[in-house]
């Protein structure tokens, strides 16, 4: 299906497009323009509920439209190899309480996901009760992803923000070179950029990625990055990523969050963590307000995550060329111990073949290969 505007009405339900029910087929969709239509329960732009069906949907434009139950972009479940590059999602607003909305919704993937540079935006609410999230990742019980050289978008409004929340995952994930903003919360609330919940993979990988945290009234709290604990999480990497608090909300925010009943077993290493109140916040243990590097004391954070390897993470301030704009490249003011964070060197476990073996490539958010003294974060 190529090159098409596609308008659903309004209705109790309203689809863009609408795949269920498909078996063991393959769907190429490209270059089309999807939006679904008001709807007084739900409204989906383009939905993809098809047993063992591959899926490859490139440079769309797809939006949902306003609900009261949920409001989704892209709604995906079931399929067997899934595709998404290059698309422009955005969710519809919710109108009723307790309604979520997503511009990406995945469920129960059996096999390969790709997400590639995409544009998700997790678009603004009408509900102060409601849910806002950029890409919502649930269960795929024998799958993979690889996402990577996305921008994900949380706005300013009322609800709940999470930008991006992964939960109960048993495979392999890459995410890397992705920017993911906070964006804001207007009504009393906390709020989250990355979550990992119940996250119980064996082998995930966040190298290279640019996190902002949201800015929260004031009696509330943001969490850049927000771990939910339950049931030992396993090899978990958090590496070579910028984790900022917003700038009007530094005294409000925990750059990581662990939460949960039971600890993280992570790794941490040459990240930027700064404008955050907290480095590392454990709900069960004492508060972090730093994170070790060279230059501050191992003891701080000797217990901030449970059997966590943390070493060579750095506090600096970045210099964004326009965050208002949600432009979170580097400008040339940035202290170089970001600008140059990523060195080669003769070890085995040096910071691009590292970023190299887990992510598959070199590239940053712009498409530029990384090399030897290029940047933390998502762009080179």
């Amino acid at each position: 299906m190529n090159s098409n505007v596609i308008t659903s009405g309004a209705g109790t339900n309203s689809v863009g497009f609408d795949t269920s029910g498909a078996s063991s087929s393959t769907f190429n969709i490209f270059s089309n323009t999807i939006t679904s239509g008001t709807a007084t329960t739900n409204s989906t732009g383009l939905s993809f509920v098809s047993n063992s069906s591959t899926f490859s949907i490139d440079n769309n434009i797809i939006t949902g439209g306003s609900a009261s139950s949920f409001s989704y972009g892209l709604d995906h479940a079931f399929g067997q190899n899934h595709t998404t590059t290059n698309n422009t999602i955005t969710a519809g607003s919710c109108t009723g309480a307790s309604c979520t909305q997503a511009a990406y919704r995945q469920a129960a993937n059996n096999s390969l996901l790709t997400i590639t540079g995409n544009i998700l935006n997790g678009g603004v609410a009408a509900s102060t009760t409601s849910t806002r999230i950029a890409l919502h990742l649930l269960n795929w019980p024998s799958g993979a992803a690889n996402i990577q050289r996305n921008t994900f978008i949380n706005q300013t409004g009322v609800g709940t923000p999470t930008t991006v929340q992964i939960a109960t995952q048993a495979k392999s994930l890459n995410f890397c070179s992705n920017v993911l903003i906070g964006g804001g919360r207007t009504n009393a609330g906390n709020a989250s950029t990355l979550v990992l919940n119940a996250f119980t993979t064996a082998n995930a990988n966040f190298l290279g990625n640019t996190i902002i945290g949201a800015d929260v009234p004031a009696g509330s709290f943001a969490y850049p990055v927000e771990l939910i604990s339950v049931g030992n999480s396993t090899n978990f990497k958090l590496d070579q990523n910028i984790i900022s608090g917003h700038p009007n909300s530094t005294t409000r925010t925990s750059c990581i969050r662990e939460s949960g009943n039971d600890a993280s077993y992570a790794t941490l290493v040459l990240n930027n963590v700064d404008n955050c109140v907290t480095a590392l916040y454990d709900d069960f243990g004492p508060i972090k307000t730093e994170i070790c590097s060279g230059n501050f004391h191992a003891a701080v954070c000797s217990a901030a995550l449970g059997g966590a390897s943390i070493s060579n993470n750095i506090n600096l301030t970045p210099v964004f060329v326009n965050s208002a704009a949600n432009n979170f490249r580097l400008d040339a003011a940035t202290p170089t111990g970001i600008l140059n964070g990523l060195v080669e060197n003769t070890s085995p476990n040096d910071h691009i073949t590292k970023f190299n073996l887990a992510c598959g490539n070199l590239l940053d958010r712009d498409g530029n290969t990384r090399t030897s003294g290029t940047s933390i974060g998502a762009y080179k």
